[in-house]
């Protein structure tokens, strides 16, 4: 990991950050990408409520996704 990149379930809330790296087991990191988390694409952290969720805004048609703690931690990013 360069860096600079963080987890992106430590993007402050309403910020956001470009995915620049994702880490974990090669099928997680295949179904992350599946769902539309790829290198390049921009995320947004929305509130993470009382769940410890981290809701993230994919530029894949501006859908919002609920990613768990363990998810987000696997995505680096770099902010904006």
């Amino acid at each position: 990991m360069k860096a600079g990149y963080i987890p992106s379930n430590k993007i402050p809330k309403g910020k956001s950050g470009i995915i620049r790296e994702i880490k974990g087991e090669i099928t997680f990191v295949a179904r992350l990408r599946e769902m539309g988390f790829g290198e390049g694409m921009t995320v947004t952290r929305f509130n993470d409520g009382e769940s410890r969720c981290i809701i993230v805004n994919v530029n894949v048609k501006n859908t919002k996704i609920w990613l768990t703690e363990y998810a987000a931690e696997c995505i680096f990013v770099e902010l904006v």
